[in-house]
């Protein structure tokens, strides 16, 4: 009786575990967290913003003992299968956000992220993630209290990181000289978005208080837009992005 009593403890501790996993999504292996992200690479994507990408996140996780980032790439997302075992999705920089549409499904996307998984958006992918492109079309709607604005401007910008931005993604307050190619501009169009650094004046276009990075909820998920590139090869930000990650697995 007492062995099958102990038996009977042990099923329930291993029970306990699995439920535990499957809530938090992301593995917890002693002090180390193991994160399943896919970085989509089907049309619409540019094969140097994927590769930047991996390569920023493989950075990030040999400066990090405490994190460990199983990184596939995938080619389209039809189905929820496609993102089967996957925490973390990051949509990276591409031609235009709206030809993710037809290869990356927005009724799996949302369903993934609502579901308690998250989402990480770059440039295009940022335009694909939020609630609407002012003046040209609604999008994934994954940061639905955010808007974005079209903004045509190649080159470096600054940032300012919030308060928010410190505790989110680790890095310092003060100014950032980060690679802008043609990301958008965001602002929240109602409550419920957390502002994670600002655009301090994009040179020759503006939009000087608007939102460069931002955070936002979408069911039991969660959703983090880059404007700017925190993977870029001058300068790059490995912290940045992969606190990012870590912290919408």
């Amino acid at each position: 009786m007492i062995r099958k009593a102990k038996k009977v403890i042990l099923l329930s501790i291993l029970l306990m575990f699995v439920c535990i996993s499957s809530i938090y999504g992301a593995e917890i292996n002693g002090n180390e967290k193991t994160i399943q992200m896919a970085i989509y690479d089907g049309p619409g994507s540019i094969e140097n913003c994927v590769n930047r990408a991996e390569s920023t996140i493989r950075t990030y996780g040999s400066n990090h003992s405490d994190v460990n980032i199983n990184i596939k790439k995938i080619s389209e997302i039809k189905t929820m299968n496609d993102l089967d075992d996957v925490d973390v999705l990051l949509m990276p920089g591409g031609t235009h956000g709206y030809i993710y549409f037809d290869y990356a499904d927005g009724n799996v996307i949302r369903e993934f992220v609502s579901s308690g998984h998250g989402y990480i958006g770059i440039c295009a992918g940022s335009y694909a993630g939020c609630k609407k492109v002012d003046g040209n079309y609604d999008a994934y709607g994954v940061a639905p209290h955010v808007n974005c604005i079209a903004v045509y401007h190649e080159g470096l910008t600054k940032v300012n990181m919030a308060p928010e931005g410190e505790n989110v993604l680790g890095m310092s307050a003060g100014e950032y000289i980060m690679d802008h190619e043609n990301g958008p501009a965001m602002y929240s169009s109602s409550q419920g978005a957390i502002s994670l650094a600002t655009y301090n004046g994009i040179a020759g276009v503006g939009y000087s208080g608007k939102m460069s990075m931002v955070l936002d909820n979408y069911g039991s998920g969660k959703t983090i837009l880059f404007g700017p590139h925190p993977e870029s090869d001058n300068p790059k930000y490995p912290d940045m992005l992969g606190n990012a990650v870590k912290y919408v697995s």
